[in-house]
């Protein structure tokens, strides 16, 4: 039998996750800095992405409002900005993890 994978679209609202446990979170923080690590973000700028991008997806912000709010962010922390592969790419490693 084959098997079809498609690649998600992360288009309008993103369904609301819940809250991460401890060990979530360290696996987010360390999925965003391996996202971001080649960007040259320091460990203060991925915790503070993470901390900015879990509570978005738990209160099921649009992804065009977590688009704005990362490249701000990052745009502060270093002299980069996110591209919306990026932060599709970001959006998708938390909902993985947090099975949403």
């Amino acid at each position: 039998m084959n098997t079809i994978h498609f690649i998600p679209v992360l288009i309008g609202q993103v369904q609301m996750c819940h809250s991460p446990n401890p060990l979530e979170w360290t696996i987010i923080i360390a999925t965003v800095g391996g996202i971001l690590v080649l960007s040259g973000v320091g460990a203060a700028g991925i915790a503070s992405v993470a901390g900015m991008l879990v509570p978005m997806l738990v209160s099921g912000a649009s992804i065009e409002a977590i688009t704005a709010s990362v490249t701000a962010a990052l745009q502060t922390i270093t002299t980069i900005g996110a591209s919306l592969e990026v932060v599709a790419q970001l959006v998708y490693a938390v909902k993985v993890i947090l099975g949403c």
